[in-house]
């Protein structure tokens, strides 16, 4: 006789990669905040995304704002790595220091001027 176990609807299904739950809650979370914004996006819907217990989000992160630390450090890391291999050629320090030109696209944005600004000549 031969039994066949079915996956409850409340429960995540099992993952066949080789990432570790942490490093699947932070790229899930990560792409959830992107997406949809810090604040919008709440703890459940991160651990069915991940199919992550919610055990093993506070164990490898203690809370919503410790994974969000995470995001935005990880964040972080990638802006200075691409800052990184843009000023790689520039030898001199000051040229270097010089460089305040958006590297990620999102940062090509303009932000509004205040009416001091447009008033001056």
């Amino acid at each position: 006789m031969s039994t066949t176990r079915t996956r409850r609807p409340d429960r995540p299904a099992p993952r066949s990669d080789a990432t570790g739950p942490a490093q699947r809650l932070l790229d899930t979370a990560s792409k959830l905040f992107a997406t949809q914004g810090i604040r919008a996006v709440g703890i459940d819907q991160i651990l069915r995304e991940s199919g992550v217990a919610k055990a093993s989000l506070y164990s490898s992160y203690g809370s919503k704002d410790a994974l969000v630390i995470a995001y935005l450090n990880e964040l972080d890391q990638a802006d200075r790595k691409r800052w990184e291999t843009r000023t790689t050629d520039i030898s001199d320090p000051a040229d270097r220091a010089s460089i305040d030109r958006p590297v990620c696209p999102w940062q090509r944005r303009r932000c509004r001027r205040s009416p001091r600004q447009e008033d001056t000549p």
